[in-house]
């Protein structure tokens, strides 16, 4: 059984990956993104740092995140990557 992963993007919002399917609490509703869509998590270092998940190939969900939490973030993105089976 994989270990469940949770990643706060800022004190609203919280990312959890079970290995399946990858949630999204605190952002305007719930979200499930099965692996199957292949969720990946980008990060923009800009002017403002945000964070988008795309999926699905042209879906996405796109929020600031706290840099202070940017370590825990990237490591959660990394277990979503590495649960891509390969197409």
């Amino acid at each position: 059984m994989t270990a469940t992963h949770e990643a706060w993007v800022t004190d609203g919002v919280l990312l959890v990956f079970d290995g399946t399917v990858l949630e999204i609490f605190g952002y305007s509703e719930a979200v499930r993104l099965h692996i199957a869509y292949r969720p990946e998590l980008v990060f923009e270092d800009g002017r403002h740092l945000r964070l988008t998940i795309r999926y699905d190939n042209r879906r996405y969900h796109a929020m600031d995140y706290e840099p202070s939490r940017r370590h825990e973030l990237e490591a959660l993105a990394e277990r979503v990557r590495a649960a891509h089976r390969p197409l």
